[in-house]
């Protein structure tokens, strides 16, 4: 029983149960004071890792249709979230 609740706990919960932190005080700063990434912000350096993986291919089609997706403004808004520059 209680493994099993274990598993329905998001990261931000885990960080609340391990400093006591209440449900109404905010675990971002904990995070960024501990210099740990957040997952989103993993998510979309792994999506732009991707990114450059595809444009990097021998396929011609999929390597246009990655320079226009990098031409795109979805293209910039990610980079941002992610702190790199395009």
């Amino acid at each position: 029983m209680v493994f099993s609740s274990i598993l329905f706990y998001t990261p931000h919960s885990v960080y609340r149960k391990i400093f006591d932190f209440r449900p109404w005080e905010s675990v971002k700063e904990l995070i960024c004071c501990l210099e740990r990434m957040n997952f989103e912000h993993l998510y979309y350096q792994k999506k732009l890792c991707s990114v450059h993986n595809m444009l990097r291919l021998n396929n011609s089609i999929i390597v246009s249709v990655m320079k226009l997706f990098v031409n795109s403004k979805e293209f910039t808004k990610l980079c941002e979230i992610a702190d790199v520059t395009p």
